[in-house]
């Protein structure tokens, strides 16, 4: 967590299960008071190892 308080902003891409979304709660906790943080969410069932490069891209995009 330290070296990514350094950034300026950094994005959380979790799964959007039960331990994703804590692992995001978590992260963002930690982070919020040292950078901006944003969540990218794929959607429910939805995993960034399985979607298409560019429907990764556009979620990204959508959520900066």
């Amino acid at each position: 967590v330290g070296k990514l308080a350094t950034f300026g902003t950094v994005v959380v891409m979790t799964d959007d299960d039960q331990a994703g979304e804590g692992a995001a709660f978590e992260l963002s906790c930690q982070l919020a008071r040292h950078t901006r943080v944003v969540r990218v969410s794929l959607g429910e069932g939805r995993d960034a190892d399985s979607i298409d490069p560019a429907e990764l891209r556009d979620a990204c995009t959508a959520s900066i």
